[in-house]
């Protein structure tokens, strides 16, 4: 139980990590949406690496059902980190229909985690469940109307990455505070 409480631990302080760089991101692509294209989809491309290889790591250290998503997110994010990387200025467009695809499979995967936040009688999951059909929305809403113009898509993917990471980092207080509750199912 020690070793399930310290990864617990782990993985929700290390995501809750994740979620304040990223709404640093955003803050900064807002307040300077004239920086090089380049730059930003080259900085989205590192953070979104970092977070799949973290996912994959989440993945591996508890693979419970709760989890069985996280290696999809996990390679879903390092495939479109490693684009961002090597060809950010060429495919812009291409890059925000590709976040559109990874706040989708993100949003189901949320969808799943409510659903078994539902199944574990926790509280919180219809605000789970509110906060992944809006991600699957806006997801939806990138996929079918990329903007063309790299100021409106650094301050339109800013204002996206803040409210995926804030609705992450509320989701990752949520299960903190319910951690007697989710421990006891991942110990089983």
């Amino acid at each position: 139980m020690k070793d399930i409480k310290k990864n617990f631990n782990y993985i929700t302080i290390g995501a809750m990590m994740l979620d304040v760089v990223f709404i640093v991101l955003g803050m900064f692509l807002i307040a300077n949406p004239t920086v090089g294209l380049n730059s930003a989809l080259m900085l989205i491309g590192i953070i979104l690496l970092v977070s799949g290889l973290y996912s994959i790591v989440k993945y591996s250290i508890n693979n419970k059902n709760i989890f069985k998503f996280e290696l999809i997110y996990g390679i879903a994010s390092i495939v479109i980190g490693l684009i961002a990387l090597f060809k950010p200025f060429a495919i812009a467009n291409l890059i925000t229909v590709l976040a559109g695809f990874w706040l989708i499979v993100s949003s189901i995967f949320k969808f799943a985690i409510s659903v078994e936040l539902k199944n574990l009688n926790i509280s919180s999951w219809t605000f789970d469940m509110g906060l992944s059909v809006l991600t699957l929305f806006l997801g939806f809403m990138l996929v079918i109307n990329p903007f063309s113009g790299y100021i409106i898509l650094s301050t339109y993917a800013a204002i996206m990455i803040i409210m995926y990471a804030a609705s992450d980092l509320v989701e990752q207080i949520y299960i903190r505070k319910r951690a007697s509750k989710i421990l006891k199912f991942l110990s089983k």
